[in-house]
């Protein structure tokens, strides 16, 4: 499997080769124009309206409106625009390759995680993909443990994913989307949705579908503990403490 900075190389040489041949397309229509621009110029057209015939030659104006085009100058005008058009459809096929592409590209890869996560044996499991999630699966990956981020927000899989953390979405509180992230196989169980709610009913469902999981959640409000407590949560952690005590212990100087 393609290494992150590998994918990065890729997508970014991908992304050259792509801007460069707009860029020739744009050069090229800029030409044609220009071609157009001479051809009223020289029938005696007033710059202004040479330049504004030019433009609007993909759209059939051959100078039938203004001074007189002769012959072969409406012939060299029809295949101006003949040439015109071949190179905005070739741009807007290139705009459209790049769209279609791209999400292709997104598909077969989050396809290609989803093979992964299948795989996965005594993982852990991180449902929500916030700051404190994040935080958890960025130590993970550091570490090179197994783990995947479950979250429902499509934006936060999206930014998660491209910064190369193993990500799915759904909803961690369904039986569905736990199952397909490994539940029954997962060794750790990281519960760190941002609603408490969330979390008991999460802590519920896990241990349900595996009541070997340790689970570790965590909690907002210090009257939440318990109820965590009788869902089956093993470890309990609340931030605000955390980090209440730590800042307190900086105060004393510890």
């Amino acid at each position: 499997m393609a290494t992150r900075g590998e994918k990065k190389a890729v997508q970014y040489w991908r992304m050259a080769a792509r801007r460069e041949k707009r860029s020739r397309y744009v050069s090229i229509l800029f030409v044609l124009i220009l071609v157009g621009f001479v051809v009223f110029f020289s029938h005696g057209y007033s710059p202004v309206s040479a330049f504004r015939s030019a433009i609007l030659v993909p759209f059939g104006h051959l100078g039938d409106e203004g001074p007189g085009i002769s012959d072969p100058g409406k012939l060299s005008l029809a295949i101006l625009m003949i040439a015109e058009w071949v190179v905005i459809w070739m741009a807007a096929e290139s705009v459209i390759d790049k769209v279609v592409t791209g999400r292709f590209d997104e598909v077969f890869l989050m396809k290609s995680m989803e093979t992964r996560i299948r795989k996965m044996k005594s993982h852990t499991i991180v449902c929500g993909g916030g700051r404190l999630g994040r935080e958890v699966a960025r130590r993970l990956a550091v570490s090179k443990l197994t783990y995947v981020v479950v979250d429902r927000n499509p934006g936060v899989v999206s930014e998660l994913y491209k910064n190369g953390l193993t990500i799915m979405e759904g909803d961690g509180t369904e039986e569905a989307v736990l199952l397909k992230a490994g539940i029954k196989r997962a060794e750790t169980l990281v519960c760190a949705f941002g609603k408490d709610t969330d979390n008991v009913f999460l802590v519920l469902t896990a241990k349900e579908l595996n009541p070997k999981v340790r689970v570790i959640s965590r909690a907002n409000h210090e009257d939440v503990v318990s109820k965590l407590k009788q869902a089956g949560a093993d470890e309990i952690i609340l931030p605000a403490v955390i980090g209440g005590k730590m800042i307190f212990d900086h105060i004393r100087g510890k």
